[in-house]
């Protein structure tokens, strides 16, 4: 699947010719969407234990944020707690310069 994206004129600039690209989103995927992404992908594990094993890691995740600790999850992204414990900074490593805080319930 291929990632869609819109250029947008760059104001930050003074070239007229500068354009920045934005990702456009197409959907979102919870935990019932992953995991049936990994059943599709022949994993042999059930769906209850897949759901099971992403909402500990979930809890998991969130106690070592707490904790004070950067989280890497498999070179897909990493955590970390940024301003307090209310919120946390996610830095994808498909682009080195993502700085978008999410919210922490």
């Amino acid at each position: 699947m291929a990632i869609n994206y819109a250029l947008f004129e760059n104001h930050l600039t003074s070239d007229p010719d500068d354009y920045a690209a934005q990702v456009k989103i197409t959907g979102s995927a919870d935990l019932e969407v992953l995991a049936n992404r990994m059943i599709d992908q022949g994993s042999t594990v059930t769906k209850p234990d897949i759901l099971a094993v992403l909402e500990d890691a979930i809890k998991a995740t969130e106690s070592c944020l707490l904790d004070g600790y950067r989280v890497q999850l498999g070179g897909l992204c990493e955590l970390f707690p940024r301003d307090g414990c209310r919120r946390m900074q996610c830095c994808c490593c498909a682009s080195p310069a993502c700085s978008g805080l999410l919210s922490w319930p």
